[in-house]
């Protein structure tokens, strides 16, 4: 039963200025508890935004090291060809 449901006192009838101060309690404790929630729920969502930025991390270097890999060798066949080209030319004259 909550503060709200709580049945009167028989012979005590709060004063207005008690009700209110109690409604800015309740106010003020559901308030701090919606807070709380929040700050949890955005403390998982940082968490897993911080292991998104790792992952995407990881996944954008080893992509990065395959491409310069990979540009690394067509430019060694690339070279070879050309040195085969120019032996070749040089044999013809």
């Amino acid at each position: 039963m909550t503060p709200r449901q709580a049945p009167l006192v028989q012979g005590f009838s709060p004063t207005r200025h008690q009700t209110e101060r109690e409604e800015e309690f309740i106010s003020d404790e559901k308030l701090q508890r919606v807070r709380n929630e929040i700050l949890s729920i955005n403390g998982e969502l940082d968490s897993a935004i911080s292991g998104l930025n790792e992952t995407l991390d990881k996944k954008l270097k080893k992509q990065e090291h395959d491409y310069l890999k990979g540009y690394s060798m067509y430019v060694k066949q690339k070279e070879s060809d050309l040195r085969k080209i120019i032996t070749e030319l040089n044999e013809k004259n």
